[in-house]
């Protein structure tokens, strides 16, 4: 059960990860269709790039407790 835990966070991120390119082209065909302007594709894209950036950053904090928790295991 512990290491399901500790896996939790990692596979969260992946999943973010691997979800942003997806969610920014579902952004940039709703973006065109409201807007139906020439560059209305940029403002779904910026959806893909801050999914990006958090998957980044969940990816590094998971990374960093796993880290602690085994230094403080060993402790």
């Amino acid at each position: 059960m512990q290491r399901l835990t500790k896996e939790v966070y990692t596979r969260g991120a992946l999943i973010i990860l691997a979800f942003a390119p997806v969610f920014g082209g579902m952004g940039s065909l709703i973006a065109v269709s409201i807007i139906c302007g020439p560059f209305t594709v940029f403002y779904g894209l910026q959806i893909g790039y801050i999914l990006l950036v958090n998957s980044g950053i969940v990816l590094f904090i998971a990374v960093i407790v796993s880290c602690l928790q085994k230094v403080l295991k060993m402790m």
